[in-house]
Order: structure tokens, then C-alpha cells, then sequence
């Protein structure tokens, strides 16, 4: 599938450049006027990004753009069919402190002792600005748009009271106006202090770690149901 789509690529970028006329062929060898073409091909999704947030980013040949300021976000930019136009969710990125800021009391009333992951996924809704809150970000799939973020919960709370927990915590969201895709994750507490409080990438998602796991896509006031993954922890101590 992958030989596919890069032999599409080339025939286009190949096609681009000979559509261009024969006027600059003498001046650059074919393999850089095919790399300019693709290059070109993608440059809306790097006008796209400088515009609408104001930074520096720069971009490969294979479209994938990257912040200057932050080289180590890996955010997604994509022009939507559908939609005709260019998405991304670097905003999510931009706003995760406030996020989890916003989000940590609901769920610390709940589950107690909790760490809380904000993970950027898919895009933000087209109308988003360098500007869109925290809140706005929170309640954009609520109110009907593409769902932009997972938020994780490693919990040391007790596992017995799990099913409730979940409801209750469920219900907090939407009662909040907010939804997203919610994970829970049930561990020890030897475990969970390993866990950073700056975590913005998931924690490995090894069984052993966790007595049990789920994930929950709230939509709007709706919510697909949920199944536990039971894991494979146990209250002995780790000897790694």
C-alpha cells in the first residue's frame, strides 16, 4: 500500500513538472525539479500554519511541517477534502497546561490520588485560532465537531468502585459542557510515582503496569460504551 501511494506521488510530481513547459529543465536536473514539485504540492498545509498561529515552521518534502519553537511536537496538518480546507491540532498542544488545569479537579474529586495525561489526536475544529481557550477546545466536541484529544487518568483509587467511578466521572464531563476520548488507567502507587506530573505522552502502555484500563468516546451527551481490559499487575513488588 505504501509502494502504491509513493509511486502516485512521483507520477504527480513527475506530471507537474512536465506541465510546467520545458523552459527551466536545462537549468536544474530532474530530481530536484521533482522534489521542488512535491515540495510545492504541500506548501498550503506550511502557509496554513505560519499564517494562523504567527511562528516559525518549517516543512520536508513529504509534507509533514514542524515548529521551530517546539521541534519535538509531533501535531498533525492535513488539507480535508471534505471539508476544502487545511486542519491541524497544534492549538491542543499550545493549550494541554490549561487543559489539564481545567480538567484535574473534576476527575481529583472522583478518583482522589490521579495523574492526568492531555494527548492531542486527529484535528481541531476548521474554526479554530491561534486564540481558541482551553474551554472552547473542551466543548468543541461536545457541541458536534471532530473530537481532538484523549485525556488519560492513572488512578491508585479503589478498583472495587471502578463502574461507578467511571459513570460519575462521565457524567462530571458533560455536565461541564466538555467531551473527549476519556481513559482510565488503575495502578499502584509504587507505579503511579513514576508516572511524571509533566506527562504529555502516554505511559507505556504495558499491561503488567495497570490492574485494569479503559476508554470512553464522550460525544456531545452521549458516550460509546466502554469494556475493561483487565491487566496483568499484581500487589508484589517490581523488581525492575
Amino acid at each position: 500500500m505504501r509502494y502504491r501511494k509513493c509511486l502516485a506521488i512521483f507520477a504527480v510530481s513527475l506530471l507537474l513538472v512536465l506541465t510546467t513547459g520545458c523552459r527551466h529543465t536545462e537549468d536544474k536536473p530532474l530530481w530536484q525539479q521533482l522534489d521542488e514539485a512535491q515540495y510545492n504540492r504541500y506548501k498550503p498545509r506550511l502557509d496554513h500554519m505560519i499564517e494562523k498561529y504567527g511562528e516559525e515552521f518549517t516543512m520536508d518534502n513529504y509534507g509533514t511541517v514542524f515548529s521551530v519553537e517546539h521541534p519535538d511536537w509531533d501535531f498533525n496538518v492535513e488539507y480535508l477534502e471534505q471539508k476544502g480546507c487545511v486542519v491541524d491540532n497544534y492549538i491542543v498542544f499550545l493549550r494541554r497546561d490549561e487543559i489539564k488545569s481545567e480538567i484535574e479537579p473534576i476527575l481529583t474529586d472522583i478518583y482522589g490520588n490521579c495523574k492526568i495525561s492531555v494527548l492531542p489526536e486527529w484535528f481541531a475544529p476548521p474554526s479554530t485560532t491561534k486564540d481558541t481557550t482551553s474551554t472552547e477546545l473542551l466543548s468543541a466536541a461536545f457541541q458536534g465537531e471532530a473530537n481532538c484529544m484523549v485525556i488519560v487518568c492513572y488512578t491508585t483509587a479503589p478498583i472495587e468502585n471502578r463502574d461507578a467511578d467511571l459513570v460519575d466521572a462521565i457524567q462530571a464531563i458533560q455536565e461541564n459542557g466538555y467531551a473527549f476520548t476519556f481513559c482510565v488507567r488503575y495502578t499502584n502507587g509504587e507505579i503511579f510515582e513514576k508516572i511524571p506530573d509533566e506527562h504529555y505522552r502516554e505511559f507505556p502502555l504495558d499491561m503488567k503496569r495497570y490492574y485494569c484500563k479503559t476508554r470512553s468516546c464522550i460525544w456531545g451527551k452521549s458516550c460509546w460504551d466502554y469494556e475493561w481490559e483487565e491487566g496483568q499487575l499484581s500487589d508484589m513488588k517490581e523488581t525492575d
